[in-house]
């Protein structure tokens, strides 16, 4: 009438083990899908992808051309850190090929300023209020790494700041 010794075998005890693993695995493909909805309702809402359009029909006149960075990924400088990912693009002057080989030759350290620039910040600022802030500061740190030209805008889409 003593205690039941666990067998490892025991079936069970084998789905008890498993449960935690299969709560974890269903919290992050909500999360997951949750991020995914959120970037889907912040570039609605930005209309991030119109501006990008409209910029493009623009550079036909020779005004500028849109220099896309890519996806930038970041950890949030939170305790509990979130994760942070956005594409990045931005008009530039199209009559200088000079500030386009600048930019090509210099993105990889674009890309990790902006990485750099969001893993410096927490979560809670990095919300969609302070849109024009993050640009700002992105545009600024830019800006610091370019020598031939400088960027007047910065465009963000597909941003989510997942916790």
């Amino acid at each position: 009438m003593g205690l039941r010794e666990i067998d490892p075998g025991d079936r069970k005890y084998r789905e008890r083990k498993g449960g935690g693993f299969r709560k974890f695995l269903a919290i992050m493909i909500i999360m997951l899908a949750l991020a995914l909805a959120l970037g889907t309702v912040y570039a609605l809402v930005t209309d991030s992808r119109s501006k990008m359009e409209k910029a493009s029909l623009s550079s036909d006149d020779g005004g500028s051309d849109i220099f896309d960075l890519g996806q930038v990924r970041a950890k949030s400088s939170d305790i509990a850190p979130a994760f942070i990912a956005a594409r990045i693009s931005f008009p530039y002057p199209s009559a200088s090929a000079s500030f386009r080989e600048e930019l090509e030759r210099k993105a990889p350290a674009l890309r990790s300023a902006a990485s750099a620039f969001f893993s410096g910040h927490t979560a809670a600022s990095l919300l969609p209020a302070n849109e024009r802030a993050i640009k700002d500061g992105l545009r600024d740190t830019f800006n610091s790494l370019l020598s031939l030209g400088r960027l007047a805008e910065i465009w963000l889409s597909d941003f989510a700041v997942v916790q």
